[in-house]
């Protein structure tokens, strides 16, 4: 299989002037506003790596099979996030002097409410809206189930983060291969494998590690039950997402309820799966994934 075309030289070096473009324009007209120099420098290192990273796995994978391919797919990602959660680890504790980044509100709530949790569970003691509202509970119960089992060990927590979206990883590829190429499902998730912010999120003990498995969860078990494949689980597969995703993000959860409603009720029988349909046809339903994008982002 020939790789994408894409990533060629021509289009990283425009990829790559453009940003630093940016960065450019960015500190000569916010100079108050801008950030640190190195952190600016820095990100544009990080864009160099990623771009290197796709077209070299894009490359050297080109001749596997689907599932050898699958495979490496998951084993690189996973070892590409730990990797990267080391790095920002050691920085915050230079930085910082705690395992957390700058200003971080959320990882610092979510990992005190994640104590009194496991803190309670200890004592036979279940009342976490005590602590946290619902749109936030998720988190803090991830790192609470965690904390009980294993202790606070924030490194442990990350690599657990990392697991979880090396699993991302791998199954929007296995969702992309029913209703694109072969081609264009490597291409995307090997950019999802290396994409910079996504490896900040389990650098950063973020909810949205999880948020975004089980959003891709959703629509892979959407996918299946529109074309009848194992359909009593992932009818199953499909409400727990939903149903977990409201400890996360209520209004993702409303808004997936709707999307369900409208794909398994309002397409008919004539399109053999709604997400080939939204890909190729729909100019409206592509305007509406991308609000969705939008709000869950």
């Amino acid at each position: 299989m020939q790789p994408h075309k894409i990533f060629n030289q021509k289009n990283n070096i425009f990829i790559l002037l453009i940003t630093f473009v940016t960065m450019l324009v960015n500190k000569l007209l916010f100079k108050g506003l801008s950030i640190n120099a190195v952190f600016l420098y820095s990100n544009y290192l990080v864009l160099i790596i990623s771009l290197f990273l796709i077209k070299h796995y894009l490359f050297k994978w080109q001749s596997l099979s689907s599932k050898v391919f699958a495979q490496q797919l998951f084993l690189k990602s996973l070892v590409i996030r730990i990797v990267a959660m080391t790095i920002l680890y050691i920085i915050f504790i230079h930085i910082t002097g705690t395992p957390f980044s700058v200003e971080a509100l959320d990882s610092k709530q979510f990992h005190k409410v994640g104590l009194m949790i496991a803190r309670d569970f200890h004592n036979g003691v279940f009342k976490p809206l005590n602590y946290i509202n619902i749109g936030d509970l998720g988190p803090a119960l991830f790192f609470g189930l965690i904390y009980y089992i294993f202790g606070p060990y924030f490194y442990l927590s990350r690599i657990i983060q990392s697991v979880i979206s090396a699993a991302t990883v791998l199954l929007f590829y296995k969702s992309l291969k029913s209703i694109t190429s072969e081609k264009n499902a490597r291409l995307s998730s090997i950019i999802l494998m290396v994409s910079p912010t996504v490896l900040f999120y389990v650098g950063v003990q973020a909810k949205e590690t999880s948020m975004l498995f089980f959003l891709i969860l959703f629509f892979n078990s959407l996918s299946n039950i529109y074309s009848g494949k194992r359909k009593y689980f992932n009818i199953f597969i499909l409400s727990f997402s939903i149903a977990i995703l409201l400890l996360f993000r209520p209004i993702l959860s409303v808004i997936m309820t709707i999307t369900t409603i409208i794909i398994l009720f309002g397409f008919g029988s004539k399109f053999q799966n709604p997400l080939i349909y939204l890909h190729r046809k729909s100019r409206t339903y592509k305007i509406l994934l991308l609000i969705i994008t939008g709000i869950i982002f």
